[in-house]
């Protein structure tokens, strides 16, 4: 069974761990085999 992630494509998040962390992006993808994200980043 897989993990319901309430984010959707198009959404703006922040990263909260690794290298980019306290970053922002927008979704572009979202991978829900791997609970991953593919985003565009707005502020470095």
């Amino acid at each position: 069974m897989q993990k319901k992630l309430h984010i959707k494509v198009g959404d703006t998040v922040r990263v909260i761990a690794g290298e980019s962390r306290n970053n922002e992006g927008k979704v572009l993808r979202i991978d829900r085999a791997k609970v991953a994200l593919l985003l565009k980043m707005l502020t470095l």
